[in-house]
């Protein structure tokens, strides 16, 4: 019969055997991660480009929330000076991007201005 405290050894040897040979994916993980965040943070305000086409084609930005460019814009801005007060281009480089995608969609709010669509059925 196996002792209640041999299953734990096992569990620390095994634990401790993985996190050495894995040093080295330890030591990269931080910049893995940042990575990774920079790509969501990218392809979140970059979401709303894909309706840039039609925008223009139509020449009307009913398919852009205004409010919501306008908050993306001062979320990035805020990002921004933060990730140049304590100097982590993770901070501010895919928040730059990002604060070009909100301007970009903004400008196009301003140029092209909605246009009232007739919502009564037939």
């Amino acid at each position: 019969q196996e002792l209640p405290h041999c299953k734990l050894l096992t569990c620390y040897y095994h634990t401790a055997a993985t996190c050495h040979s894995y040093q080295l994916l330890f030591l990269l993980l931080p910049s893995f991660r940042g990575f990774t965040c920079n790509a969501v943070t990218i392809a979140y305000y970059g979401a709303p480009l894909s309706t840039i086409l039609q925008v223009i084609r139509s020449r009307n930005s009913n398919s852009i929330y205004l409010p919501m460019c306008i908050c993306n814009l001062i979320n990035t801005l805020l990002w921004i000076g933060y990730g140049f007060a304590v100097l982590d281009p993770f901070l501010y480089v895919p928040n730059g991007i990002g604060c070009v995608f909100a301007i970009v969609l903004c400008s196009l709010c301003v140029i092209y201005r909605k246009v009232a669509v007739d919502q009564s059925l037939p």
